[in-house]
């Protein structure tokens, strides 16, 4: 009986080292869309073979550690292995991915046993597509002169115009007459129905130059207008 018992007990270990030298292989790992937004879902893509018949894929899971992400597979099995070649994907949703560089590690658990990895590498880019900016007609003007300034961004659902802080209206394009001497900071907000950027610049407006003249009291000659 002791005897039986210690096969018995020497079999089933066996088959459960077999599960292990069994196991599976990831061929690829891949992500879309690449590049990706951060507001975007990102789809990490495991493709392989699983060695045995009634093996099974029971679900997945990621962490995120500074500029790797982990993306766990479990699989599972029974005592004894059917075996069969079986190619297998596995498609892992993630979200809220912050921008940044990152390297996407991929593991595969045969009950609960690290068997393969693979890793590839994801570019997350920012959500926001304003990239605001303008330009103006003039830099330098002098008092009662006007400039037109215009955003180089067209179709955004808000044109923000400020001078010195003070919002004026304007959309896509805004004019302004100045009429006092000095430097002005111009600034456009602009935003889609997803994010807002910024941007500013400067224009002078010069006081009109002063000529003078000097007194000519006595004529070099009669008639030359000094």
């Amino acid at each position: 009986m002791k005897f039986f018992y210690l096969s018995f007990l020497i079999s089933f270990f066996t088959l459960l080292g077999m599960q292990s030298a069994y196991a599976q292989g990831i061929n690829t790992v891949s992500v879309s869309p690449a590049p990706a937004l951060a507001c975007s879902t990102i789809t990490v893509t495991t493709a392989g073979s699983l060695n045995c018949a009634n093996m099974t894929i029971s679900g997945s899971a990621h962490t995120t550690s500074g500029s790797l992400i982990i993306v766990n597979i479990d699989i599972t099995i029974g005592i004894i292995c059917l075996p069969a070649i079986v190619p297998f994907s596995r498609a892992h949703f993630m979200s809220n991915i912050n921008p940044g560089n990152y390297r996407v590690l991929v593991n595969t658990y045969l009950n609960g046993v690290f068997a393969d990895s693979m890793s590839t590498l994801l570019s997350v880019g920012a959500c926001c597509s304003v990239n605001t900016s303008f330009t103006a007609s003039k830099t330098a003007i002098c008092p009662g002169d006007s400039i037109t300034f215009l955003a180089a961004n067209s179709g955004l659902s808000n044109y923000g115009w400020k001078i010195d802080g003070t919002s004026v209206a304007g959309g896509q394009q805004m004019g302004r007459r100045f009429q006092t001497a000095g430097t002005y900071d111009i600034r456009l907000v602009g935003s889609d129905t997803t994010c807002t950027d910024s941007t500013n610049s400067s224009i002078q407006v010069v006081n009109f130059p002063t000529i003078t003249f000097p007194n000519v009291t006595i004529e070099n000659c009669p008639g030359s207008m000094d």
